[in-house]
């Protein structure tokens, strides 16, 4: 499983790091740039849009790595320079001194580039994107090149996965670790590659993990020779209503439990939807249970029964709001 961070892990992790040192912070911010430069493929006309922040010291850093190696890049000033005494103006200085060409965000064409990197806003970043920027963001969604984002897609929100006006990208470089907002809600559909970078921070207190799948390969173990379906469980679906009578079917229709490996599938549902549910039975058996007016009714012998004969449960799919729900989960 892959640890998770938080915003406030991460940059409390990052401080404990740096522990004051501005070389440090110079010396994690070159890692973070140089795990971006090994991860992508340059080639042809580059631009890299910096913040004022951390994040636009990522970009300047990258920048410099980039010439190191003889490959040309511009860099586009999404906001203004780096504030004084902070590594992002370092590396801002040393762009100017090695002559790498830093234009005005208002004088860049976006659509001339092969390779856009969005180096404006890291993990920090909460709350909307100004109208001054709006324009900026959407001409480099618009822009056929590819697209890297270094940490997190600026607009994004690095806890929650939301935003109202995110940069897309091809990939994005997660520096450190992973964080929540890489997986969550319109991340996914904001970035179609995600790698992480390791920069030497230490994680501590993780309580988050990613299942992997990997991780799902170790839960699925050799079946014996000498064994029958009973010997690898039991899983009951419980749900549905006269009214929702599809949840639950597509909820059986799926067939999860059996690809995952459970040796008997159940499912359990209202006697007036039994009918309707029985023709979309490919491997599991019918469970009638009492009702009410189309709903499950609460019947203690049958829910024992079930609770009883199941190794795993999912209840809910199509069921009513109404007392016997409550019950049963009880």
């Amino acid at each position: 499983m892959t640890e998770i961070l938080t915003t406030k892990q991460m940059q409390h992790l990052e401080a404990l790091a740096i522990n004051g040192s501005e070389k440090t912070s110079m010396e994690l911010m070159y890692k973070a740039s140089m795990g971006v430069y090994n991860n992508v493929n340059w080639y042809g006309k580059i631009g890299i849009l910096c913040g004022k922040g951390n994040n636009g010291g990522d970009g300047y850093a990258l920048a410099l790595i980039l010439k190191q190696n003889g490959i040309k890049s511009e860099i586009i000033m999404a906001m203004s320079e780096p504030k004084q005494g902070i590594s992002a103006n370092y590396y801002f200085k040393e762009c100017k001194t090695q002559q790498i060409e830093i234009l005005d965000k208002n004088k860049a064409d976006l659509s001339s580039y092969d390779i856009l990197v969005d180096a404006i806003f890291g993990t920090g970043f909460f709350g909307e994107i100004s109208s001054e920027l709006k324009p900026l963001f959407e001409a480099y969604n618009k822009s056929s090149a590819y697209k890297v984002s270094i940490d997190i897609n600026s607009g994004l929100n690095s806890d929650t996965g939301l935003g109202d006006c995110i940069l897309k990208s091809d990939i994005t470089v997660s520096i450190g670790s992973y964080k929540i907002g890489h997986l969550l809600n319109k991340s996914r559909d904001y970035i179609k590659n995600l790698i992480n970078v390791d920069i030497g921070i230490k994680t501590q207190d993780v309580i988050i993990y990613h299942f992997e799948e990997s991780d799902a390969k170790e839960l699925l173990k050799d079946r014996d020779s000498y064994s029958y379906k009973g010997t690898y469980g039991t899983v009951t679906i419980i749900g549905g209503c006269i009214e929702y009578s599809g949840a639950i079917k597509l909820a059986n229709l799926s067939a999860c439990a059996v690809r995952a490996g459970c040796g008997i599938s159940r499912l359990a549902v209202p006697k007036s939807i039994a009918s309707a549910t029985i023709q979309h039975l490919v491997d599991s058996t019918l469970y009638r249970l009492s009702e009410n007016d189309g709903a499950i009714k609460y019947n203690k012998e049958e829910i024992d029964f079930l609770i009883a004969n199941s190794t795993v449960i999912a209840y809910g799919m199509g069921t009513s709001e109404n007392e016997d729900g409550i019950n049963i989960v009880r």
